[in-house]
């Protein structure tokens, strides 16, 4: 009986997380003349023409793909190299630093967001740099504040496999600190 309860668990799990999607590409191809799923009145592509047409979508999906790859550009580097500070920190303070680097991963976005323009606004204002206060920049920074500590987690998790014995061996043979990162 557990058993068919946990696949009727997994089942119900998937078609929650993914009945949306299915929705979504149903109607997509959908010839009514509002997107719905029924009554499915014949196959379309008029809504993808409608969309490559609508020039604020198109703007705003160049903005998306722009600040996305801006914030793996910021992420991937910030988060490899707390990772390896996580490392090297002393056994005492690794605790304190993981707190403060995963915080973001556990505050809500909202805050997040609310906290960056806030934080910007006021920074650039006193600094005289008022063109720094733009939206692109504050996304990029918003979002990077929190993905790279995603980051982090994804390379800490494959260092801690690494061996401190190569490390060793590396500086043993004369290779220098910077050589052997």
């Amino acid at each position: 009986m557990s058993r068919v309860a946990l696949g009727a668990y997994i089942f119900l799990f998937f078609l929650y997380l993914f009945g949306p999607l299915v929705v979504m590409g149903i109607s997509a191809f959908n010839a009514s003349s509002y997107p719905a799923v029924v009554p499915f009145e014949g196959f379309t592509w008029h809504w993808f023409s409608a969309l490559a047409a609508d020039r604020d979508m198109i703007y705003g999906l160049q903005n998306s793909l722009k600040i996305g790859a801006l914030v793996v550009l910021v992420s991937v580097p910030v988060g490899l190299a707390g990772a390896m500070l996580m490392q090297q920190v002393y056994a005492r303070a690794r605790g304190f630093y993981y707190l403060v680097v995963v915080s973001p991963v556990l505050t809500p976005g909202v805050i997040i967001g609310i906290s960056t323009v806030i934080f910007w606004r006021d920074l650039t204002t006193a600094t005289g740099t008022r063109f720094l206060y733009d939206g692109t920049l504050l996304a990029v920074l918003g979002q990077s504040s929190f993905i790279s500590a995603y980051c982090m987690l994804i390379f800490l998790s494959r260092l801690q496999r690494f061996d401190p014995a190569l490390e060793e061996a590396g500086l043993d043979l004369g290779a220098s600190r910077t050589q052997v990162l």
